[in-house]
């Protein structure tokens, strides 16, 4: 995104505050640590030979430090240092990049760490007290630039080579084959999210290379029905739509549901009709 576009905090409350001059905040060029986040490598000594072998590669969070320039209409910095503590405050904010057209991509669990102590001596505040230049250091947890929700449309039939319908005592996929999904995952990363099906639904399996899971046969998901399963860590499981607590007897047992790949996945279906799938989710960017 563009030195032009606007960039908003969004407080643990739900507050909304454009960090664009109107509130007497303007962030400023210079941002340090908004683009490609670190990365952490953990390796071994090999046991034959020169060099290691890598065990691990994880994205660590982002250290993030944007200029702000603070200078109120009235004069009183002071004043409106008093409104950033409480912006900030000890809860997890949001920073959000926008433009003109609603598009955006923001920071998540983004705390306060440094940077309006104050030091009315040094160059970056006005000799009448009028204004001040803060070097905000932020930290994201999540180092991710997430976009506006999305969603793809997953398969609720699938039918043998010779295209017949899949007899309702087949196996699934009943050729012995396992289709292919053609999809990508907008994004720099897989995504976190959750399937969304809405019955008449009889069997349906998901599954990567590695992982998968199975809607329990003894539960069909009834016309109209939607059961979602969802692998976010903070609503993980499967249920009804909206319930609150996870009814994991929707799934076989060793189910598992997994953070979606950017690319590829296989899918078996029995349904009726009006049935339908999709995968609702938030892309994850590395820069913004």
């Amino acid at each position: 995104m563009s030195v032009a576009d606007r960039l908003v905090l969004i407080t643990a409350a739900g507050v909304e505050i454009p960090l664009d001059g109107t509130e007497g905040v303007d962030a400023r060029r210079g941002a340090q640590g908004a683009e490609l986040p670190p990365i952490s490598i953990t390796s071994y000594p090999r046991l034959i030979g020169a060099g290691d072998l890598v065990s691990n590669v994880r994205r660590e969070p982002r250290q993030l430090t944007q200029p702000l320039l603070i200078e109120p209409d009235d004069g009183d910095v002071r004043y409106v240092l008093r409104q950033m503590a409480g912006w900030f405050g000890t809860g997890p904010c949001i920073l959000r990049w926008e433009d003109d057209y609603g598009f955006y991509r923001q920071l998540e669990q983004v705390y306060y760490q440094s940077g309006l102590e104050g030091d009315e001596g040094s160059s970056t505040t006005g000799v009448d007290g009028s204004w001040r230049i803060a070097n905000v250091e932020l930290l994201a947890l999540d180092p991710y630039w997430y976009g506006p929700e999305t969603s793809i449309t997953l398969p609720v039939t699938m039918r043998t080579a010779s295209n017949a319908a899949i007899p309702s005592s087949g196996r699934i996929p009943s050729d012995g084959r396992d289709p292919i999904v053609g999809w990508t995952i907008t994004g720099d990363a897989a995504a976190d999210g959750y399937v969304e099906l809405t019955g008449p639904i009889t069997r349906y399996t998901l599954a990567t290379q590695k992982q998968q899971w199975t809607l329990n046969r003894s539960r069909t998901v009834a016309a109209g029905q939607k059961v979602l399963v969802d692998s976010r860590p903070e609503s993980y499981g499967s249920r009804l739509e909206g319930a609150i607590q996870p009814d994991w007897k929707w799934l076989t047992r060793f189910s598992v549901p997994f953070t979606m790949p950017r690319s590829g996945l296989i899918a078996g279906a029995l349904s009726g009709g009006g049935a339908a799938a999709r995968f609702v989710y938030r892309p994850r960017w590395l820069t913004p």
